[in-house]
Formats: structure tokens, sequence, C-alpha cells
């Protein structure tokens, strides 16, 4: 994927983004996929999966992460059954 369409799917993704969609999408990713080895979903894959571009390489992943990570986690906080565990 181009740089350009990567920053469109970004944009895209950060302009429709909510707590409703993100929920949506982890019910979605772990009936289809099941959770990660130490439980849940890690955001990369979320991020991968809200932006619907399974191929992306590890450095657009990061970048696109590091773009919606603030808006991820406050979707993420609002969902009472949901929560954002960072491993920083």
């Amino acid at each position: 994927m181009r740089q350009e369409e990567l920053q469109e799917s970004i944009e895209r993704l950060s302009a429709s983004i909510s707590p409703e969609l993100v929920k949506r999408s982890m019910d979605r990713l772990l009936a289809e996929e099941g959770e990660e080895l130490g439980g849940g979903i890690n955001a990369m894959r979320l991020v991968r999966y809200l932006l619907g571009e399974p191929e992306l390489t590890d450095a657009q992943l990061v970048w696109a992460y590091d773009s919606v990570k603030s808006s991820l986690g406050d979707c993420i906080e609002q969902v009472p059954s949901l929560y954002y565990f960072s491993g920083d």
C-alpha cells in the first residue's frame, strides 16, 4: 500500500471511529480469530482490522497505530466491558 493510500485510510478511520465500531470490531475479531496468547486483542491487530488492510508492513502498521492510538484508547475507555492495557 502506498503511503498516500494509507494516509487516506487513516483519515477515514479517524473520522469514523466510535466506541460502537471498536466494540463491534473486537467482538468480530474474537469470534473469527480468537484471543491473543495472553488474552484479549492486540491493538495492532485491531488497527489492521479497522483499516481493512491485512497486508500492511510493520512500519506502516506502527505509523497507523500511532496516528489513531489516542482516539482508539478513548473509545475503549467508553465501553465498560473493554479495557486498554498498555505494556509500555
